[in-house]
C-alpha cells in the first residue's frame, strides 16, 4: 500500500530540503528590486505562489529523468499534483511547534539518505527491507506533522479565542502576532 509513497519519499525529500534553503535565502530580499520587495513584502498569496513554483522546478531539476522528462512518463498533471501535494505537506510543517518541524526534517535526512545509500548490486531482501524503513519514515513524518498541526492548531485556537481564523493558520500573516507581543515583552524589559 505505502510502495509508491516509499519510492516517491527517496526522489521528494531532497525537495523538502530546498524548501526550506528557499526560505533561509529571504535573508537576502535586497537583491530583489523595490517593486517585486514590495508586492512580495504585502501579499502572503504571492509567496505561497512562488513556493509552489520553486517547488515545481525543484521536483522536476532534482529528478529529470523520473518525474520532468516526458521518455519518464510523467504528465504535467502528475508533476503539478506531486508540487500542490508536497507544498500542502510543506504548509503544515510550517504550523507545528519547532521540535515537530525538527523531528521531520531528521526523518526526511534519514530518508534521503537510506534513498541515496541504494546501489544497483543491492541484494533483493536488502534492498526491500531499506525501503520498508523508508516506508516507516516517510509515514513517520507524515503522522508527526498531522499531530504537530493539531496540537498547534489547538493551542493557537485557545491563544487566539473569537480571533482565531483557519484562513490565517493556513496561510498565514505578514507578521506574528506571538512575535509582536513578544518584541514588547522584549522592549519593556530593558
Amino acid at each position: 500500500m505505502f510502495e509508491p509513497v516509499s519510492r516517491a519519499a527517496g526522489r521528494f525529500a531532497p525537495a523538502m530540503f530546498l524548501i526550506w534553503l528557499t526560505i533561509a535565502s529571504a535573508y537576502m530580499p535586497e537583491l530583489a528590486g523595490c517593486q517585486v520587495r514590495r508586492f512580495l513584502g504585502t501579499s502572503m498569496v504571492a509567496k505561497h505562489f512562488i513556493g509552489i513554483v520553486v517547488v515545481y522546478f525543484t521536483i522536476v531539476l532534482l529528478n529529470p529523468n523520473e518525474v520532468g522528462a516526458p521518455e519518464s512518463g510523467a504528465t504535467l498533471s502528475y508533476n503539478v499534483l506531486v508540487t500542490l501535494g508536497l507544498y500542502v505537506w510543506f504548509v503544515l510543517t510550517t504550523r507545528c511547534d519547532a521540535w515537530v518541524l525538527l523531528l521531520v526534517i531528521a526523518l526526511l535526512f534519514g530518508v534521503y539518505k537510506l534513498h541515496q545509500s541504494r546501489s544497483d548490486n543491492e541484494e533483493a531482501s536488502a534492498a526491500l527491507r531499506r525501503r520498508q524503513v523508508m516506508q516507516g519514515l516517510t509515514l513517520a513524518s507524515m503522522l508527526a506533522t498531522a499531530l504537530g498541526v493539531v496540537l498547534y492548531a489547538m493551542r493557537k485556537r485557545e491563544e487566539y479565542g473569537g480571533n482565531f481564523s483557519w484562513y490565517f493558520f493556513f496561510v498565514g500573516r505578514m507578521k506574528c502576532l506571538s512575535l509582536e507581543s513578544r518584541s514588547n515583552e522584549v522592549l519593556e524589559e530593558l
